[in-house]
């Protein structure tokens, strides 16, 4: 989440399939989500907040070799749930990255993301390094 304020705060709602297809898993995952950020005003002392909210779709390939190292690409797209601003894309993120199985429960993983900015007078990209851990139930 790109921030600049106080706090930054998000929520979502998501819904995953996936699908194994011999040594690879095709995923998607469509979510909606809402998030905001608190200011603090110094010349009148209170806080104020604006929320943005998105539908986010992502696909997700990954190839399953018999060792412990899964490389993955995802591809997601942002869009505004915004009626004044047409529902339009608001960036695009692509993420090539690896996934460690340390064992049946746990996993890390590591990737690059290369985020753009879309329909914006003043586009930004963004080179991020995501360093993620998963627990499986």
């Amino acid at each position: 989440i790109r921030h600049s304020g106080f706090f930054s705060h998000a929520y979502y709602a998501d819904f995953n399939i996936r699908k194994k297809i011999s040594g690879l898993s095709l995923g998607y995952r469509a979510r909606v989500q809402s998030q905001w950020e608190d200011h603090f005003y110094p010349s009148d002392e209170k806080f104020g907040n604006q929320p943005d909210h998105y539908f986010r779709n992502r696909i997700l390939i990954k190839y399953s070799t018999s060792g412990k190292i899964k490389p993955f690409l995802t591809s997601e797209i942002w869009n505004v749930l915004d009626h004044s601003k047409n529902y339009e894309m608001d960036y695009i993120r692509i993420s090539p990255g690896i996934e460690y199985t340390i064992n049946k429960r746990n996993s890390v993983e590591i990737a690059y993301v290369f985020q753009k900015d879309i329909n914006k007078k003043k586009p930004q990209t963004d080179h991020i390094l995501s360093l993620g851990y998963n627990f499986a139930f």
